[in-house]
């Protein structure tokens, strides 16, 4: 129906699952809050998140952010997920499986402007330089790292005022602007 309503948008579909890592570590609390379920096996996860990606269509990629610290790429990716969403400031991932995934299509949504505004807007350099230190360590070409990376805030805007939430969008422009078009600069 959006598609119908809007037909030039490129439509994603984000699932939200921000407790994704506990679910697979069996770390969520029971209703009693006395214990704890069970992990679930990444393989069954993986197959359940894999239904609702089929759901959305082969003309609708998927997107799943997770803003907890350990984000499992390979259980999103093996969901049939395009894009792993996840806040740069808050995720610890690996290098070698960001390396692995990425190599492997796995798109990353990274989400490095603030959702709330500091006050004052900071440069786009500061934006960029912890971009910069994450494309480093990954260790793979800045071409496909740039290919594989959209820019976003770190996570969402609901709680942003309007002013931030303008602010931030034209952060995320500006800053996307700057890694299409100068890379160099963000990995310099």
């Amino acid at each position: 129906d959006v598609q119908r309503r809007v037909p030039r948008a490129r439509l994603v579909l984000q699932l939200d699952e921000p407790s994704l890592p506990a679910v697979l570590a069996g770390a969520v609390r029971t209703a009693s809050g006395l214990g704890r379920v069970p992990a679930v096996d990444p393989t069954v996860v993986a197959a359940a998140l894999r239904d609702v990606v089929a759901a959305a269509g082969d003309d609708v990629p998927v997107a799943v952010h997770c803003c907890a610290a350990d984000v499992p790429l390979g259980v999103i990716q093996d969901a049939g997920a395009a894009v792993a969403s996840f806040a740069l400031d808050v995720a610890v991932l690996d290098p070698a499986e960001v390396a692995e995934r990425v190599e492997r299509g796995l798109g990353l949504w990274v989400g490095i402007v603030p959702s709330s505004g500091p006050g004052v807007a900071p440069a786009v350099r500061e934006v960029a330089d912890p971009l910069r230190r994450f494309f480093h360590r990954i260790g793979l070409s800045l071409e496909s790292l740039v290919a594989a990376t959209t820019v976003t805030p770190t996570c969402g805007l609901g709680a942003a005022s309007d002013g931030w939430a303008r602010t931030a969008l034209g952060l995320v422009r500006r800053t996307a602007r700057v890694l299409a078009e100068a890379p160099e600069v963000v990995a310099g």
